[in-house]
């Protein structure tokens, strides 16, 4: 019988930011959407955490507006 080890590290270390996730073997930091019931995830190309909030705001609004275009075409 195993037990889980407390101390085992994932790969993706969680922050204060929701969506903003960091991988931690490279440092470099995610972003984590669902669009149409599918999680996807966005590469922000940085390892620095003020650069990626700011990267991950632009993407969310670019998701938002692909959401509403979406639901336009669907409406008619």
């Amino acid at each position: 019988m195993k037990t889980s080890d407390p101390q085992k590290k994932t790969t993706w270390q969680r922050t204060s930011v929701q969506n903003l996730l960091r991988n931690r073997q490279s440092g470099h930091y995610y972003g984590r959407f669902t669009i149409s019931g599918k999680q996807k995830w966005y590469a922000l190309e940085t390892d620095v955490l003020s650069v990626a909030k700011l990267r991950l705001a632009d993407k969310a609004g670019e998701i938002q507006r692909l959401r509403g275009t979406t639901s336009n075409v669907e409406g008619g």
